[in-house]
């Protein structure tokens, strides 16, 4: 009877968390690595396979991260980035871009933090918002004392 009773608790705790949880959804984590510079800011970018991508200049350097969804459309549920800024008087800053199939902008999102140390900087968790594609920008704070602020990963929860 008392293994009942908590087979019963358990049940009526897992079965709503269980039905909360998207049908299908699929977590895509991204190395910083993924980032690209733009152009202007090439020379200013190091790369490292533990930490990500790494502004090495002593200014601001503009990175551009690609997102992957595994059919032509997804519902984004939520996205959120890695970053370590070494910079106190420099905001890092985050803009998440979703795109039309055709590569035009409906909407974005900005996201940052003055705060120094590691940080995770979330966009958004409901409602979900469909998307073709999805881009994010990064302007990474300059180094200072020989410190790097960088992008070290960031992650999209998508359902089809």
């Amino acid at each position: 009877m008392r293994t009942l009773k908590w087979l019963s608790l358990a049940a009526a705790i897992a079965c709503p968390l269980l039905l909360s949880m998207p049908v299908g959804a699929e977590t895509f984590r991204m190395n910083g690595n993924f980032c690209s510079a733009r152009l202007a800011d090439t020379g200013k970018l190091d790369r490292s396979s533990t930490l990500g991508v790494l502004n090495s200049s002593t200014s601001t350097a503009t990175v551009e991260c690609p997102f992957r969804f595994p059919l032509s459309s997804a519902k984004v549920n939520s996205v959120s980035v890695t970053i370590n800024n070494r910079h106190a008087n420099v905001s890092f800053t985050c803009t998440l871009f979703g795109l039309t199939a055709e590569g035009g902008v409906f909407w974005s999102s900005t996201v940052g933090t003055s705060v120094t140390g590691v940080s995770t900087l979330s966009f958004f968790t409901n409602p979900t918002v469909t998307v073709n594609q999805m881009n994010m920008q990064c302007v990474i704070p300059g180094a200072v004392s020989g410190s790097q602020s960088y992008v070290a990963s960031y992650i999209s929860n998508t359902t089809p």
